[in-house]
This record gives C-alpha cells, sequence and structure tokens, in this order.
C-alpha cells in the first residue's frame, strides 16, 4: 500500500466505561489524506487475552544416535496434550540450547503447560540416557 507512514494504535475505554468498546487499527497517512484502517474486535480480544511465556532447556545426550535422542525429546515435549487454543513452540537458540514458548489464555494455565513441556522433554532425553536443565525466563 501506499502511504509515507503507517501508525498503529489501539483506544482504550474509560475506567467507568461499563459498555466499553475497543479499537485496533491503523493509521495511513497519505498526500493530505487520513485513513483509518479498522482491524476485527475478534483479533484485538486475541492479542490482548493471550498470554506468552518462555523458558529455556538445555539438552545433552552423547551416545552416537545423541541428536535423534534430543530430536525425540523435542518433538514429543512439542507435541504434548494441551487445551484447545494453546500454542506450543520450540526452536533452537545455539547447541545444546533450545527455547520453549507457550501461549495460553491466562499465565496460570501457560506457566502450567510449560512445566509439563519441559518435564515432559527432560524425561524423555534422560530415559535415552542424556541430561536436561530447565530454566524459566524471566
Amino acid at each position: 500500500m501506499k502511504g509515507k507512514s503507517w501508525l498503529y494504535f489501539n483506544m482504550l475505554p474509560e475506567k467507568d466505561d461499563k459498555d466499553a468498546e475497543y479499537i485496533w487499527g491503523r493509521i495511513q497517512i497519505n498526500d493530505n489524506r487520513i485513513i483509518f484502517w479498522h482491524a476485527s474486535n475478534d483479533a484485538f480480544t486475541k492479542a490482548v487475552n493471550d498470554r506468552k511465556i518462555k523458558g529455556t532447556i538445555e539438552l545433552q545426550c552423547m551416545k552416537p544416535n545423541g541428536v535423534d535422542h534430543i530430536r525425540d525429546a523435542l518433538i514429543n515435549a512439542q507435541k504434548m496434550e494441551k487445551p484447545e487454543g494453546t500454542k506450543i513452540h520450540v526452536y533452537v537458540v545455539a547447541a545444546p540450547k533450545y527455547a520453549l514458548e507457550v501461549q495460553a489464555k491466562d499465565y496460570k494455565e501457560a506457566e502450567s503447560i510449560l512445566q509439563k513441556v519441559s518435564e515432559t522433554a527432560i524425561k524423555t532425553i534422560t530415559t535415552a540416557g542424556g541430561t536436561g536443565v530447565f530454566q524459566r525466563a524471566k
């Protein structure tokens, strides 16, 4: 889209407003015109309500096929059973460190899932003869 600049914003209601409505969108300034692009309220509600937490897990396995065991541990952690609407992301920071990221509806649920995910990965790697340590990101 054409435009010199984009301004992203959200407008929040007053504290005492009982029938509050949220507006979320962006403004495009283009040749003395201001165009407001409105995003759906569902997108705004999802962005506001979802909580994301992270942690780092260090997995090591010195066996000849240790890489396969580490991969299996991370896949098991990512594919574990979780509530609907929850997302688990696993990615490499720098071997042997891997990031675990959980997105859920609230922090308590996200913390619980992150703990289960890390325990699953550590249990899988220790069963295969390796070691694992989890550290919650602040």
